[in-house]
């Protein structure tokens, strides 16, 4: 197009010069040699702009892209140092109780729910996508009646859905139990690695007639499997001017959503909640914003920060400082998730763990034993002066090889407290 639109204009400026030179009566040889040396002159200059469209139609764009490759490479690498330096570890002491009086903790529970949505409650939609009478992500079994997969949009990114599954047992007894696995991309257990007993510990719950919601961390799901905590943290939701804490909300609203669906279509008896690992770690906070969840149980998955030592400092959310810094520390978060009538924490720690929260992981110039023991005697008379006994308990577990929810964990302390009258 560019070629042909060239040609008609030296064409129409040839005739125009023709006619001019033709009208002019002092028209002469020399004038005649003028012409057509402006005639070469112009066929010169045609040859030499055709090469040089011919040229950029096939260089200028992967010239024009490398420039643009060079300088997205540059804004993602800014992007990538400045996630990884807004997710730096930032050592908390957060020995310092603030839940002084029953009063404090609709306060303090109420502060932690406004840094995190920025708003005075926890979401209360439940839009969520149900694939009822789905396949099972577990080994056949004939204690289950039906698996529901349940995906949760994530309010202000339309590309990712988190996942969960609702399992129900063939023979139940009204009362559903949320579960975590934690950084665990499969729900079944598989042979070649160490058991973490997942799988194990959902049967078992089906098995004493307990629904499980087993909810996935953020952004995992059966095609992609991305435990970068840092980057899920960093996820831009479309927010206005986003609190530092507002990335919170990624970890627990996948189960606060579906827990809102699954209510509105059952009457539970009692909703309570176990977690593994990075599960466990969620089960602490749902269970401090959210009293609806009565009996919970972390297995391996915090404690308090000032006891922490190489793994057991674990990823940004387990020590934000602008949550456990300025707002709340675990002990706090520990008083939330135990206040109120009906309400208890349990904490698992494996001794031999090969993750985090073990001896292994403990500051050596530290007694393991004794610093966990200690915690739980200062946390329990805390809890007693606001009027709270027996609602927190401690144990280590001996018998746990690795990073799990141990056999023992499982049918002596989990079954044996959800059950209890």
């Amino acid at each position: 197009m560019y070629i042909n639109l060239l040609f008609q204009t030296i064409t129409t400026k040839k005739q125009d010069v023709t006619k001019k030179l033709k009208n002019n009566t002092f028209q002469n040889e020399r004038r005649e040699m003028g012409l057509k040396k402006f005639e070469r002159t112009i066929r010169i200059f045609s040859g030499q702009l055709l090469y040089l469209l011919i040229f950029l139609t096939i260089f200028l764009p992967d010239i024009c892209a490398g420039q643009i490759d060079k300088q997205s490479k540059k804004y993602s690498d800014e992007a990538v140092q400045k996630l990884k330096s807004n997710c730096d570890y930032v050592h908390v002491d957060d020995r310092e109780y603030r839940i002084i009086s029953p009063d404090d903790v609709a306060r303090k529970r109420s502060e932690i729910i406004r840094a995190i949505w920025d708003t005075g409650q926890i979401p209360d939609r439940s839009n969520v996508l149900v694939s009822p009478n789905c396949q099972s992500p577990l080994s056949a079994n004939p204690i289950v009646s039906r698996v529901d997969k349940i995906e949760i949009p994530v309010e202000g990114v339309d590309s990712i859905s988190d996942l969960a599954y609702l399992f129900v047992p063939v023979k139940r007894n009204n009362r559903l139990v949320l579960f975590c696995p934690g950084h665990s991309c499969l729900l079944k257990d598989l042979t070649e690695k160490p058991s973490q007993g997942i799988e194990a510990t959902v049967t078992g719950l089906l098995s004493d007639g307990f629904d499980v919601l087993s909810v996935y961390m953020p952004h995992v799901s059966e095609s992609n499997c991305d435990l970068d905590h840092c980057k899920i943290f960093n996820t831009n939701l479309g927010i206005k001017n986003p609190k530092p804490t507002s990335g919170l909300r990624l970890f627990l609203e996948p189960t606060i959503v579906s827990l809102n669906y699954l209510l509105k279509r059952n009457n539970y008896k009692n909703v309570n909640m176990v977690g593994l690992s990075g599960g466990g770690w969620t089960t602490n906070l749902i269970a401090a914003v959210d009293t609806r969840i009565k009996l919970s149980f972390c297995v391996a998955g915090s404690m308090p920060i000032y006891y922490r030592f190489g793994a057991s400092v674990g990823d940004i959310e387990q020590f934000l400082p602008e949550l456990y810094r300025d707002i709340a520390g675990y002990p706090d978060i520990y008083i939330l998730n135990s206040f109120g009538k009906g309400r208890k924490l349990t904490q698992i720690f494996n001794r031999y763990d090969s993750c985090c929260f073990g001896e292994k992981q403990h500051d050596p110039k530290r007694d393991y034993e004794n610093d966990l023991n200690s915690f739980e005697k200062n946390l329990n008379e805390k809890l007693e002066s606001l009027k709270c006994r027996d609602h927190y308990r401690l144990v280590i577990d001996e018998q746990a090889p690795s990073h799990q929810i141990s056999g023992f964990a499982l049918d002596s302390i989990i079954l044996p407290g959800l059950n209890e009258k």
